[in-house]
């Protein structure tokens, strides 16, 4: 499990399938990007850029 998806966890809750899927896929960069977003971010959808 990444730190991200543990991240996941404690702020929302546990992601779906598709969101695990998206961060196994995802490229080192988007992964620094999330991991920034999720500080400010108040939705699972804000983290990964949904507004």
């Amino acid at each position: 499990m990444t730190v991200l998806s543990r991240q996941f966890i404690r702020r929302f809750d546990p992601l779906d399938t598709a969101g695990t899927d998206r961060l196994q896929k995802a490229a080192s960069a988007k992964l620094e990007q999330w991991a920034e977003n999720i500080l400010d971010a108040r939705t699972q959808g804000e983290v990964f850029g949904a507004q």
